[in-house]
């Protein structure tokens, strides 16, 4: 490998062989000799290990299967993954032909303007596009990322749904309707539908971290949930660290939360003396087959919940209505970040707070007491 200035820039260059026959590779290495030489080192050594040389003219198809392969499949956990492919098949389809050096933002531009036009999220290929280009600067393959200044192309401008109370009492009112099933043993889906439901409403919990949920998490005495594992979308009986360092907490519970958690290990009791000693359950959620649940699984009862609170009813709706009922009720903001295990208090605000009919009240009542008009 060697270096050479040329103007106020320094290049390096290395040979390579294709086909039998050697090619000198050169590129810009930086301002300072120093540059060159860490870049050339570090781009042969990519050479060397994976016999490919990252070119500016590589097609953007061949620069997408390298960043799954070393990175997407390292990185990303297996759900994650699965969409990630899903969207960069699209994306290969649209794009994968282009050089990448002929990539330009306003391509990128228009190709989420298209992505939206056949009622795709413009933002999960942003996110994508941006991966794989912060990947390609990395590895010395572009000098300009070209996603830096895209906009996801259309906002979500249907009206925010929010769970109330009295939309609870209906769904749990209604748990034999939501639950019915070929597999249920007794009421034990019924009262498991009706206990989940009630948990996240009081707990703020992810859908991924109740479901992960062990008795052993529990401690009654001081009245604490301890959130250390989240269940995995894909496959039963498979747990992942949650989602970032906050998420591994400890939560309050109350005694209603206390009671549900005591009718789950009642329930798991029973299920385990149908089955003679063959299942060894600790999930405070388990399937009947003693495994854990699938979110696919849940996903079949959002239909039916919906319809009895005619809404378009989704499980995360839950932790949102938990985040805007503890505001609403003076919890301090620090305190419902904490609980959610939120990094920032930003993506607490931002994210999962609808304005209730309590904060308009609260917000009248304010103002009242702000002045009063004594004529």
């Amino acid at each position: 490998m060697r270096v050479r200035k040329r103007g106020s820039k320094w290049y390096y260059t290395f040979d390579v062989y294709i086909n039998g026959q050697r090619k000198k590779v050169e590129r810009l290495g930086g301002l300072s000799k120093k540059d060159a030489l860490e870049k050339g080192i570090k781009e042969e050594a990519n050479y060397l290990r994976t016999g490919i040389v990252y070119d500016s003219n590589m097609k953007l198809k061949l620069l997408i299967e390298l960043y799954l392969r070393n990175y997407a499949e390292i990185k990303l956990k297996k759900y994650t993954l699965k969409n990630t492919r899903l969207h960069l098949e699209i994306i290969k389809k649209n794009l994968g032909k282009m050089k990448i050096r002929d990539i330009s933002p306003i391509i990128l531009q228009q190709f989420l303007l298209q992505m939206d036009s056949e009622d795709r999220s413009s933002n999960n290929y942003k996110k994508c596009l941006k991966g794989i280009f912060s990947f390609a600067l990395k590895m010395n393959i572009l000098e300009k990322n070209p996603c830096t200044n895209l906009i996801a192309t259309v906002k979500n401008t249907k009206k925010k749904e929010l769970i109330t109370n009295d939309d609870i009492k209906l769904i749990v009112g209604s748990s034999t309707r939501i639950a019915q099933s070929r597999l249920m043993v007794g009421d034990y889906r019924n009262d498991q539908v009706k206990d989940l439901v009630l948990l996240l409403y009081l707990s703020g919990l992810r859908v991924g971290e109740a479901l992960g949920l062990k008795f052993s998490d529990v401690d009654f005495e001081k009245k604490e949930l301890h959130i250390s594992r989240t269940a995995d979308k894909l496959d039963k009986d498979v747990f992942d660290i949650p989602k970032t360092k906050g998420s591994i907490r400890r939560i309050e519970l109350n005694d209603v939360l206390i009671e549900i958690i005591k009718n789950r290990k009642n329930e798991v009791e029973r299920l385990k003396n149908i089955s003679e000693g063959n299942m060894e359950i600790d999930l405070i959620f388990a399937d009947v087959d003693g495994k854990s649940i699938l979110q696919d699984t849940l996903r079949r009862y959002s239909k039916k919940i919906g319809t009895i609170i005619k809404k378009n009813f989704g499980w995360h709706m839950l932790r949102t209505a938990h985040t805007t009922e503890l505001l609403t009720k003076g919890v301090g903001l620090k305190l419902v970040q904490l609980r959610l295990g939120h990094s920032s208090v930003n993506t607490t605000l931002n994210h999962y707070v609808s304005i209730s009919e309590g904060m308009k009240q609260q917000c009248i009542d304010a103002l009242d007491g702000m002045y009063k008009n004594e004529n």
